[in-house]
């Protein structure tokens, strides 16, 4: 169930619909849904705070925003 929620090819409606009809226990769809979707959504929200951060067009190719230097500082 995880590989499905990485997978970039399968909707993932379709599968919030037919795994209760699959017998699919709760806790097994919830931990795909963290485990899965979760790295997906963290680097989708860091990449639309940068790109609201970004008042030049030169911040674009700095590479701390790439390498999350400011986290580590």
């Amino acid at each position: 169930m995880i590989f499905l929620r990485i997978f970039p090819g399968t909707p993932n409606w379709l599968m919030n619909l037919s795994f209760p009809h699959l017998n699919i226990a709760p806790t097994k769809f919830v931990l795909s849904v963290f485990i899965g979707l979760g790295p997906w959504n963290f680097f989708s929200c860091s990449a639309g705070s940068i790109l609201f951060k970004l008042t030049d067009t030169k911040q674009i190719m700095d590479t701390n925003k790439y390498l999350f230097v400011k986290f580590f500082y």
